[in-house]
């Protein structure tokens, strides 16, 4: 959606940009959230992203701000990007522990293959 905003700015563009964010939010967050019980049982993941999330609503558009010169947006993009970045490489170890952790739980459930 950025990407959108990013090559021409303009309302309709915004606009786009900010339903499709929207909508794909509405349909990944509660997935996020299932992902999240099931990773952490106690729901101690889910309470601290939701406040996390909080937390980034109110900041980001300051730190946002202080970023534009005039009508440059280009540091609140590259900001945007760098937090993307950044919060992607705190999440990919957890990606691939839990892919590794439920290949091994699937794996011990086939049963073995009888020798012919």
């Amino acid at each position: 959606c950025a990407l959108i905003v990013a090559m021409e700015p303009s309302v309709l563009l915004y606009g786009i940009a900010a339903c499709g964010f929207i909508f794909a939010w509405d349909f990944l967050y509660p997935y996020l959230m299932g992902v999240g019980i099931s990773l952490d049982p106690s729901a101690k993941l889910v309470s601290y992203s939701l406040a996390l999330q909080t937390i980034g609503k109110s900041i980001g558009p300051s730190l946002a701000a202080l970023l534009v010169v005039g009508s440059d947006f280009s540091g609140a993009y590259w900001m945007c990007f760098g937090l993307f970045a950044g919060s992607l490489a705190c999440l990919l170890p957890a990606i691939v522990h839990t892919d590794k952790k439920l290949r091994g739980a699937s794996a011990a459930k086939k049963p073995a293959m009888a020798a012919s």
